[in-house]
């Protein structure tokens, strides 16, 4: 808590994943110095970002999406989920045992799976 502050602290030690929805909130700029899902944004524009699960203990993040997309007269909603991988994180590791990596960002996409 000391490195991260009570907030950032506590998310990093209650639970391996950090899970937030962009929509209704911002992402807790401690442990994540870029939001992840303004790679997504900028890469696919008119992508709607739903939620974000970013792995606190490895770094991998999910990031689900949803898109309006029109095809032979239909409206339809496409899901797609990208897995992105930070290129820069802070390990916290206080008596050298990795509690949770912060300070995550320089994504990179390095999957991308359409949902059904």
């Amino acid at each position: 808590m000391r490195e991260l502050g009570p907030l950032s602290g506590w998310r990093c030690a209650r639970s391996a994943t950090y899970v937030y929805d962009p929509r209704r909130e911002r992402a807790d700029s401690t442990l994540l110095a870029q939001p992840p899902e303004e790679v997504i944004t900028q890469a696919f524009p008119g992508v709607e970002i739903e939620k974000v699960e970013a792995n606190l203990r490895g770094g991998d993040t999910v990031v689900w999406t949803r898109v309006a997309i029109a095809a032979d007269g239909l409206d339809l909603d496409e899901s797609r989920v990208y897995v992105l991988s930070p290129g820069r994180l802070q390990a916290i590791a206080p008596d050298k045992a990795i509690i949770c990596n912060s300070h995550l960002a320089d994504w990179h996409i390095v999957a991308e799976h359409a949902l059904s």
